[in-house]
């Protein structure tokens, strides 16, 4: 077992924006890989089958990234990264409906594994004109939150019979901050507590992984990299909603790792990446 990775990984840390999908996020997962393996390779580029082919030193690497995901949505019909982004982009468009005008930070709690519903959708107008009314009246600095139950409450300076509204169901709480100093952004976090990544995460990603080597590009090595703690978004480059700072995705996260090592898989080299911290190799065998 990795017990001791699994300690010295297990606290929290700094993530970055990203989706998978989107080559430029994963030249910056490649890139910071490298940095933690002290890798200098002379040309990196992005292939099919596998995603990257890297000249490192006289050997031709094919090098396959993949997530680990735990699935914190069961039952739903949708995959724990779905609900992450549609959780996210009905946060994107609460930033929006809110306006600039309002000037605040809004801050989401999601309730992990939750999808956003029709009826959710119904309730963005309301919710974003709840809280741009309350931010033109709210002291600068100064702020408020509203709390989840079967409905809700101003928790601030309000009194005790302040106004209840609902939320979305998957919000555990929204709130706002101002200070004087900002176009609106929308961030956040969620709640539970992530899993362990375990034989039960890792097994299936190397059955896949090692089916679909064969039709992977004659390289001199092939090299597995599993990534996780990484924040899943729409990419966007638009400026008002780049200002934007993400929530962290609960589906990629892992409280610590603990795997039956060694590995069986024909990879000559395979990796774990605790996005952006921590890097470590797995003995292998075929």
């Amino acid at each position: 077992m990795l017990a001791s990775y699994a300690q010295a990984i297990s606290g929290s840390v700094r993530r970055l924006v990203l989706r998978p999908e989107d080559k430029d996020f994963e030249y910056s997962w490649l890139e910071q890989f490298f940095r933690l393996q002290n890798i200098a390779p002379d040309l990196t580029q992005p292939s099919e089958r596998p995603d990257f082919v890297a000249k490192i030193g006289e050997l031709k690497v094919g090098i396959e990234l993949t997530l680990a995901v735990h699935n914190n949505s069961a039952g739903s019909g949708f995959s724990p990264l779905q609900v992450a982004r549609a959780q996210r982009d009905f946060d994107i468009a609460l930033r929006d409906e809110v306006g600039d005008e309002a000037g605040v930070i809004i801050s989401v709690s999601h309730n992990e594994g939750v999808p956003v519903s029709s009826d959710d959708w119904k309730m963005l107008k309301g919710l974003a004109s709840q809280l741009r009314n309350q931010a033109r009246l709210l002291q600068n600095p100064g702020a408020l939150r509203f709390y989840s139950a079967n409905s809700t409450r101003f928790r601030s300076v309000e009194p005790a019979d302040a106004e209840r509204v609902p939320l979305p169901n998957y919000m555990q709480s929204v709130g706002i901050y101002k200070d004087g100093d900002h176009d609106t952004k929308v961030g956040g976090g969620g709640g539970g507590s992530p899993p362990v990544l375990t034989d039960n995460v890792l097994n299936p990603i190397l059955r896949a992984k090692s089916k679909a080597i064969s039709g992977y590009r004659s390289c001199d090595q092939h090299w597995l990299l599993v990534v996780f703690d990484v924040m899943q978004v729409s990419a966007n480059k638009d400026r008002k909603k780049g200002s934007s700072f993400p929530p962290s995705a609960y589906a990629t996260q892992f409280s610590s790792v603990s795997v039956t090592t060694p590995v069986q898989t024909p990879f000559d080299r395979v990796f774990l990446l605790r996005w952006p911290s921590e890097s470590i190799e797995l003995p292998t065998y075929r």
